[in-house]
């Protein structure tokens, strides 16, 4: 495994990006509209199919899901399943879902009838097992990924659209990472994987395929924290080429440092903070965009007009009550951007 130190790169670089996608939206037209889901809980993964279908789960066994756009919940927890916490999902669309529990016993839920059923499609008693994140490139290919056990991270694939699943090659590492946002890890079309660590400095591991060796990169994300909160929680590729950071410190939300961007594939970042407010644990793109950006985090919600070049505090806009977000989701077949926190509330960000 290789790793350097990423070199600053001059912001103005960004500039190829927004000619592809130049937008008028301002800050003032984006709104958070809340969508109400009933239930009183810790939300930190959420899934949009499309602008109708959201899923989303978190603490309390708790996985709900809406097929009207957020204007009504179904709660479709596993009837049989412990006290888990479900922060790792993946929604393909209304009927067929995957959830992964964090810690030990580790387990891997899926439904094919909307949440109606559920059944086991992995299990993991190791003391030291917790998964963080999982994402699928396509309807087949997924990946999931976890905290180190014995010096390595815990990495597994599948092929079957998560029927089953394989441990895989898997880079050294200390430290581990955020089940903060289910963004530690993106799978791309071309077969590339990208995941995010912190708590021990912070870095992005790279692997081309899955039978490539994992690269290593270090970003410029703030670290040093002595209760090891800091470094990267959620990546956000567009391509093989360009992509975004977000991280910094839940527990110390006024730190700067807290998101970067690449334009080769993540040999090196660079810092693109200017105006975001503070510690983000999760970064999304509307839909078919390039450079209209949201980052969300426990304590505030930024916006980017210009791929990152610069930031808009937003948290104004944020509903009554609600401080910030853990997790995004752009819908896949829609125009919106999903969030979700803390006390069960998810909103529409729309634009």
């Amino acid at each position: 495994m290789h790793c350097s130190f990423s070199r600053i790169i001059p912001l103005a670089l960004l500039a190829a990006l927004a000619s592809c996608s130049h937008s008028s939206v301002k800050p003032a037209d984006i709104t958070v509209t809340p969508l109400e889901t009933g239930v009183d809980f810790s939300c930190r993964a959420v899934s949009a199919v499309s602008d109708q279908v959201i899923w989303a789960s978190g603490t309390g066994n708790t996985v709900l899901r809406s097929t009207d756009g957020g204007a009504s919940w179904q709660c479709t927890t596993p009837a049989d399943s412990l006290s888990l916490d479900f922060r790792c999902l993946y929604a393909w669309d209304a009927d067929n879902a995957l959830v992964f529990s964090i810690a030990s016993p580790a387990l891997g839920l899926k439904t094919t009838d909307g949440g109606k059923t559920w059944k086991q499609v992995y299990y993991n008693s190791r003391k030291d097992i917790f998964l963080n994140s999982v994402h699928f490139s396509d309807a087949q290919n997924g990946v999931a990924v976890g905290d180190p056990m014995e010096g390595r991270y815990a990495v597994i694939r599948t092929l079957d659209g998560g029927e089953t699943w394989s441990e895989a090659s898997s880079p050294e590492g200390k430290g581990g990472m955020f089940a903060a946002s289910n963004g530690c890890v993106q799978l791309l079309p071309s077969g590339k994987t990208v995941m995010v660590t912190g708590g021990a400095g912070s870095y992005v591991f790279i692997q081309d395929d899955a039978d490539s060796e994992w690269t290593c990169s270090e970003t410029p994300l703030a670290t040093g924290d002595e209760n090891h909160c800091d470094g990267c929680y959620g990546v956000l590729m567009l391509d093989d080429q360009h992509g975004w950071v977000a991280g910094g410190n839940y527990a110390k939300v006024d730190r700067r440092g807290n998101m970067a961007y690449t334009e080769d594939g993540g040999r090196t970042w660079s810092l693109c903070e200017e105006g975001l407010h503070g510690f983000a644990s999760s970064v999304q793109a509307f839909p078919g965009q390039t450079t209209l950006l949201v980052a969300s985090g426990s304590d505030g919600l930024s916006w980017s007009e210009d791929g990152g070049k610069t930031w808009t505090d937003i948290t104004g806009k944020l509903p009554e009550g609600v401080k910030g977000y853990h997790a995004l989701s752009a819908a896949r077949q829609g125009e919106n951007i999903y969030a979700a926190g803390a006390g069960g509330h998810v909103a529409r960000i729309s634009k």
